[in-house]
């Protein structure tokens, strides 16, 4: 790093911390006072965010007020995603149950770090919210989601006659930043043919980080060789 450029990167001063943090505030605020006005569907063309997306990741840091608009075109695409992806799985695990009628049978797994856009998703595709398992993580274990664990309720439901379809697994969750193993997890996941969602939540960025080597390295481990 240049002289330059050691000029223009500057820490975060106190000021500009509390500035920004009451921005945050008064931006969540302003949502819940005026929430009904906001619509229902997003009202964004499908494939938009693809040409807005910068060839790198920005190295200095950017203004919060462009992060919080940022925020605003983003969050539609998570819920509609979950959905989306949500639904493709009940489609095809209908289709081979023979009909609309299994669909109580369904069940949806994840940690109870897992963002809550996911339980509402599984809600509005049909999926009862009994049949929506969070597996509970503890801090001994840095809140990850376990495989013996998930292995247990799938057996469990197994045996009830349940149907096992979805498992989220999260690489960097909202409450605490857990990154799920993977490659363990997946193995699971194929074992007893769950269709396997993996959300990036807070570890997004890290594709463009060097150590995004280890998520990569993990996820190879699922990919059957050519």
């Amino acid at each position: 790093m240049g002289s330059e450029s050691r000029k223009k990167f500057l820490p975060l001063d106190p000021v500009t911390f509390s500035n920004e943090s009451k921005a945050v505030i008064d931006f969540i605020a302003d949502y819940y006072e005026n929430v009904e006005k906001y619509p229902v569907q997003s009202t964004i063309e499908p494939g938009y965010l693809s040409a807005m997306l910068p060839d790198s990741a920005p190295y200095f840091p950017e203004p919060l007020q462009d992060i919080l608009e940022d925020r605003w075109r983003l969050a539609w695409r998570t819920c509609e995603a979950a959905v989306c992806v949500l639904a493709t799985a009940r489609d095809k695990a209908l289709k081979e149950l023979g009909g609309w009628e299994n669909i109580t049978k369904l069940v949806v797994y994840a940690s109870d770090q897992t963002y809550f856009t996911f339980q509402k998703a599984a809600k509005l595709v049909g999926i009862p919210p009994s049949n929506f398992r969070l597996i509970e993580t503890f801090f001994s274990i840095e809140f990850l989601l376990s495989p013996e664990k998930l292995r247990f309720a799938i057996e469990e439901d197994i045996k009830s006659s349940l149907v096992p379809l979805f498992l989220c697994a999260t690489i960097g969750t909202t409450p605490s930043g857990a990154v799920a193993p993977i490659a363990e997890l997946g193995k699971v996941a194929m074992g007893f043919k769950l269709w396997l969602h993996i959300d990036a939540a807070y570890e997004e960025v890290a594709v463009f980080a060097p150590s995004s080597a280890i998520i990569l390295m993990e996820w190879s481990l699922l990919t059957p060789s050519a």
